[in-house]
């Protein structure tokens, strides 16, 4: 059945900015939507803004609304809609901050791209709000017997439970489809960052990972101070296709000889079962020294992998 949400597209982040200015405006639901998102009670909302920046900050939020807290205090809640975008820390960082609080609403595949344990241990101001907990946020609001948002709120259930089965699929990568059925992209590219998102579950410092999407599909990468010894930047990178998932000794720019960095890097994670990447040609900035195969490896082992793969090209 073809509804309302599906007519405009769910990728687009205005539709989803748009319902919670409306759910804001809605004096019968905005103090609980708004605590919900917040963290905490809210008393009332005194105003809600789109395409706005929470004073003092730079960056322009999707959406600011001013709150007045049960301790009496009155912040901005800014918020920053990403259904499948890029989202990144530094954007985070300067939309919001303390004194007021910062919303990551993420109905999509960002919520596999930057979760919670994903923010830095200096963004305590910040909450992530992923589909099943936007889901239940709208839920506890009854949003489902609501005539106008029953449609949306379907959709939005729909995102979640397709969630929960790409994490569920993770654990079983071999012999299986990367890909669940039905889902809204059928790309694969939420099954990609659900998988790498499990194993940045199982790493001490999962901030320190940067995640994005390129032409090529979802990358995950790290940057090591122990793996510099030249003029080029060493870093592993995860990059997910249709056909592998890999992790590869990525050299970054520089001075330096591109290929010699390359062989001295791949030599000495010799003997560890690295592969070979392509010979960079000379005009080429940056390339791949080496890479793993993980496309059988479920996230315990593929985090597991990896940890002795920085140990391996740190002490290379």
């Amino acid at each position: 059945m073809t509804t309302w949400p599906i007519i405009v597209g769910y990728r687009h982040e205005v539709l989803h900015t748009g319902v919670l200015h409306h759910l804001l405006c809605d004096e019968e639901r905005a103090a609980s939507v708004a605590g919900a998102l917040a963290g905490a009670p809210v008393v009332r909302v005194l105003r809600s803004s789109v395409e706005t920046r929470v004073s003092g900050f730079n960056g322009r939020a999707d959406l600011v609304a001013d709150v007045e807290l049960g301790d009496g205090q009155t912040v901005s809640v800014g918020v920053e809609t990403k259904v499948d975008s890029n989202a990144s820390r530094e954007q985070l960082v300067a939309t919001s901050g303390p004194p007021h609080v910062g919303v990551l609403l993420s109905p999509g595949i960002t919520a596999m791209n930057l979760t919670g344990r994903d923010l830095a241990p200096d963004m305590p101001a910040w909450n992530v709000i992923t589909p099943d907990r936007w889901a239940s946020v709208l839920r506890d609001n009854g949003i489902q017997h609501d005539e106008l948002l029953a449609p949306y709120f379907a959709q939005v259930e729909r995102e979640a439970d397709e969630h929960a089965r790409a994490r569920e699929l993770a654990h079983h990568p071999s012999g299986s489809s990367w890909s669940i059925e039905g889902s809204r992209r059928c790309d694969g590219l939420l099954e990609h960052y659900a998988w790498l998102a499990e194993i940045r579950e199982r790493s001490d410092a999962p901030y320190e990972w940067w995640t994005y999407t390129n032409q090529s599909g979802p990358l995950m990468g790290l940057w090591c101070g122990k793996f510099q010894g030249s003029d080029r930047d060493v870093f592993v990178e995860f990059m997910c296709s249709d056909s592998s998932r890999r992790l590869c000794l990525k050299i970054g720019a520089g001075q330096d000889d591109l290929q010699a960095t390359a062989a001295a890097a791949l030599g000495g994670v010799e003997g560890h079962g690295w592969q070979p990447g392509r010979q960079p040609s000379k005009r080429a900035g940056t390339c791949t020294a080496g890479w793993l195969d993980f496309s059988d490896l479920a996230p315990a082992a593929a985090a597991a992998r990896t940890r002795r793969a920085i140990t391996e090209i740190a002490a290379g």
